[in-house]
């Protein structure tokens, strides 16, 4: 390839990334008329595992983009119990249930980004990019003008009015536009692993033995990551397997079974993540969303929903400007703002229910049975949680609904 002429594509919106927020954006704005190429490194939704937690409002938007028939053949497993287990005591932390609520879901990832993907497809105005790596940014004074990238024929250089970062909480787009993540706790390590699960159930947390493991949905299991602090991951690997997975069935003693199949470092994962988030969001000609934009604590599987709902607002605010060729300065900041608020509600609930686990992990919290206080404490705490964590698990701290554009104006009609 190399020798081979850089290939120049233009279009009015470059997204890179083609998760569940980069491809649900790219849907709303080319549906609107917009042209637009979203960059994707995967060659198909086929190579993603696990799943993803998904409230009412991000299920509602999907129904908007797929139809009643597409959201029927999307598999997905209603989460009707919530819990946290401390020293083995497992407590139900969702309230009842309104008659007319849907979610949270959980969805194979593989199989939100498959019907995605399909509905990309019917669109005439959005092309898909599969296999293709973003390596840079192209610039014009201080404005970004679009992105170089590579495929398997070479060099590719994507001109756009509008590029859009959606590429994670290691955003190369991020990285090149120069945007810093203001720091708000952490780094810690977690390392992961899946083991078998009721899927109608979540646990975001298991914590005993003055160790925390938080938990995740999964395609037809679930995973639990074990918190440690940084280098700690190093650390249980230079112990050995053996002590790694006792690590973690010391507070998942329910899980001692699948524990005990475990034979390999290759079924176990680590990853170092922090939170953070930044203050602005945009560059002249630049806007980043999702994890890029605030990379959030794994602990209750809200990532995916609350970058789909910054898909949601970015694509309110910036289709119709684009499509009347009006200045998208303001609108950027209109999102970053708009959004900013609601990424940190959520870290500050997950830094707060955070420390709340330390202080349970630190010192053995309830006992087999629990103790005359332990049960007046439960009966004081447990139904606060239960008024909150039904709702914020369904609707979030704020829910977006798409805008439908009138033709012709910048205006927008909600979606009902």
């Amino acid at each position: 390839m190399e020798g081979m002429a850089t290939r120049v594509h233009e279009t009015d919106v470059c997204i890179v990334g083609g998760g569940p927020s980069g491809m649900l954006l790219g849907l709303l704005l080319a549906r609107a008329g917009v042209r637009v190429e979203v960059v994707e490194r995967r060659e198909s939704p086929l190579e993603e595992r696990g799943a993803d937690l998904l409230g009412a409002s991000t299920l509602e938007a999907l129904e908007q983009l797929l139809g009643a028939d597409g959201m029927r053949a999307l598999p997905r497993t209603a989460v009707s119990t919530v819990d946290l287990v401390v020293d083995g005591i497992r407590l139900h932390l969702d309230g009842p249930h309104p008659a007319d609520a849907e979610g949270p879901v959980a969805v194979p990832r593989r199989d939100l980004l498959g019907a995605l993907t399909r509905a990309a497809g019917a669109v005439p105005t959005l092309s898909l990019r599969s296999g293709t790596v973003a390596t840079g940014l192209r610039r014009a004074g201080e404005a970004i003008t679009g992105v170089t990238a590579r495929d398997h024929r070479g060099d590719l250089e994507i001109r756009a009015r509008l590029t859009i970062g959606a590429d994670g909480r290691g955003s190369l787009v991020r990285a090149a536009a120069g945007l810093v993540l203001t720091p708000i706790a952490g780094p810690v390590d977690v390392v992961w692993v899946r083991v078998p699960a009721r899927q109608h159930v979540f646990t975001p947390a298991h914590v005993g033995e003055h160790r925390i493991v938080v938990g995740a949905v999964d395609d037809g299991s679930a995973r639990l990551g074990l918190l440690l602090d940084t280098g700690g991951a190093a650390r249980l690997r230079a112990a050995g397997l053996e002590a790694a997975v006792a690590a973690i069935r010391a507070a998942v003693p329910s899980a001692s079974a699948a524990l005990g199949s475990i034979g390999s470092w290759s079924e176990l994962t680590a990853e170092t993540i922090d939170v953070s988030r930044l203050e602005e969001w945009h560059r002249p000609g630049l806007l980043v969303i999702g994890e890029a934009a605030h990379p959030m604590s794994p602990l209750g599987g809200v990532g995916t929903d609350l970058a789909v709902q910054d898909a949601v607002v970015a694509a309110n605010r910036l289709a119709g400007p684009l499509l009347d060729g009006l200045p998208l300065a303001r609108e950027l900041a209109a999102v970053g703002r708009r959004r900013t608020a609601a990424a940190e509600a959520v870290q500050s609930l997950q830094l707060t229910f955070h420390a709340a686990l330390a202080g349970l992990a630190s010192r053995q919290s309830l006992h087999r049975p629990p103790t005359r206080l332990e049960r007046a404490a439960l009966r004081t705490v447990l139904p606060v949680l239960r008024s909150l964590v039904p709702r914020l698990m369904r609707r979030g701290v704020r829910a977006e609904r798409i805008l439908a554009r009138d033709a012709g104006t910048a205006r927008g009609v909600m979606l009902r």
